[in-house]
């Protein structure tokens, strides 16, 4: 009876990885030992469901408490989830899954809405507005090129493409936002056309 441990609340049983060697990691087995304070499993409430990310330095002066975002999961495909930032780590820690690792902060993020698709252990892409943009004129990155230190556009006309300089608002690493020098229902390349290898 020394032996048994009783959970004190209900819901899923979750064990633990145990460390093997290098790249090696797998449940907990029968005949395994543990060293002293190490977690074999978990029984999450499921009354309270958050999510736990992390944030790169450079990102981290851009977002505060209380701010919406969008969560999907591999898990649950074209399903999107509200949510909001909750809480911040005060120190930033290394991330030893990269070399060299980078320093990052934890982030809580609660969903708005409890959900019964929502399991612990799922991973999660998490979206968050920092900031908004009424009307704005939306690119692919790659169709924006570095010129001269301007940005070009190769614009589709009656004799080929033209390229037009451009006036960037805001961009990320898939979209830019056009504040001026394209209009929107134009044709434009996807990349340079005046390269030999250009699709």
């Amino acid at each position: 009876s020394a032996l048994t441990v009783k959970a004190p609340v209900s819901g899923p049983f979750m064990v633990q990885n145990l460390w093997r060697g290098p790249g090696m990691e797998s449940e907990y087995r029968e005949g395994d030992r543990a060293w002293s304070g190490a977690i074999i499993a978990e029984i999450p409430d499921p009354s309270k469901i958050y999510l736990a990310a992390r944030v790169d330095e450079a990102d981290r002066g851009r977002l505060k408490a209380g701010m919406s975002a969008r969560v999907t999961s591999d898990a649950l495909p074209g399903v999107e989830f509200a949510a909001k930032l909750t809480a911040f780590s005060t120190l930033a820690r290394p991330d030893y899954t990269t070399w060299p690792p980078p320093r990052n902060f934890d982030v809580n993020i609660d969903f708005d809405q409890e959900d019964d698709r929502i399991r612990p252990g799922l991973s999660a892409t998490i979206r968050v507005a920092v900031d908004r943009l009424e009307k704005a004129l939306l690119v692919p990155a790659r169709a924006v090129i570095q010129t001269d230190g301007k940005s070009i556009v190769y614009v589709a006309g009656h004799d080929g493409f033209e390229a037009r300089p451009v006036t960037i608002a805001r961009r990320n690493q898939e979209q830019v936002a056009i504040a001026s020098g394209l209009k929107a229902g134009e044709r434009i390349a996807l990349s340079d056309p005046t390269q030999v290898d250009a699709p």
